[in-house]
């Protein structure tokens, strides 16, 4: 480096200098020299010993700036978006980095749901990529004030959702679908919605299958979603039959069962969830960081 061969030359030049200054003592006091020539020497040596610590200076300010330019992710995690160019200043946002494996939905939801809803709930969660499957998620974070244009009557509030083991293949910015669970319960019946009857006198049953006859059974029902009920009788059982499409038969009729007439499904002890808060969001990080630029004298 150049401004260490100006160091290194400084550095002789003290030598020199200091060799000049003790022989022209030792004449000196032999009246070999004069005393002007004696402190010519002498400020020629400060001269050399302050050039060498102004090189000592400007190597250590090079070397400062040297490491300034070194950019240090302040954490760590994958590269997503790169704002810097080659030949170009730095200046703003440089990089932005984050944990591709630590995801989170951001979300919006209705006001009136909002009362239903708090920090911890559980939620489930599904992806267009992940088909079918469904991944456990946390409800992680509540806006405290609505996000809305002041001027709307849309009012909607931000809401976060941590998913506990998200699939390699959810990707950061893909859509994802949330079915808060409000409440559950375990170890309960559960059907489709639209096998429970209701009578004129509001007593519920559903209809059953015993000896391929339809047979009616009187049940009270519990928490739903969009889907399924929860129902609660004494003549329910594990592996009974439930005729789903109660509307296409009567009662005391004979029907053979997988029948589109008389389409029955087995029901067993299971866990019910009231999803009652449904929405949709896009997967982010926890915090995408911006690296900013370091100049020598962007999260």
């Amino acid at each position: 480096m150049f401004i260490d061969r100006l160091q290194k030359a400084a550095e002789r030049d003290i030598t020199t200098k200091s060799t000049d200054y003790e022989n022209n003592k030792v004449l000196y006091e032999e009246g070999a020299v004069s005393l002007l020539d004696l402190n010519n020497s002498l400020n020629a040596l400060e001269n050399a010993k302050d050039t060498y610590h102004e090189a000592e200076t400007n190597q250590n300010d090079l070397k400062k700036k040297l490491t300034d330019c070194n950019i240090v992710a302040p954490t760590s995690g994958t590269v997503t978006e790169s704002n810097a160019e080659v030949g170009l200043a730095p200046s703003g946002i440089l990089f932005v980095i984050e944990d591709a494996g630590d995801l989170f939905v951001a979300a919006k939801v209705k006001e009136f749901n909002i009362s239903k809803l708090k920090v911890g709930q559980e939620v489930q969660v599904k992806t267009n990529v992940t088909g079918n499957n469904s991944f456990k998620g946390t409800l992680s974070y509540i806006s405290p004030k609505a996000v809305s244009d002041s001027s709307s009557t849309n009012v909607e509030f931000e809401i976060k959702v941590k998913i506990s083991n998200p699939d390699p293949l959810m990707k950061i910015g893909m859509n994802a679908f949330l079915s808060i669970i409000v409440t559950s319960k375990d170890n309960v019946y559960t059907v489709p919605y639209d096998t429970v009857i209701t009578g004129k006198n509001g007593q519920s049953t559903v209809y059953t299958l015993k000896d391929n006859t339809v047979i009616q059974v009187s049940v009270k029902t519990g928490i739903e979603n969009d889907t399924n009920i929860e129902i609660v009788g004494e003549g329910l059982q594990d592996g009974m039959k439930i005729v789903t499409n109660p509307g296409s038969v009567i009662l005391g009729q004979k029907a053979d069962i997988g029948t589109d007439q008389a389409a029955a499904g087995e029901i067993k002890a299971q866990r019910a969830n009231n999803n009652q808060s449904q929405s949709s969001g896009k997967q982010t990080p926890p915090a995408g960081t911006g690296t900013p630029p370091t100049r020598p004298e962007t999260n």
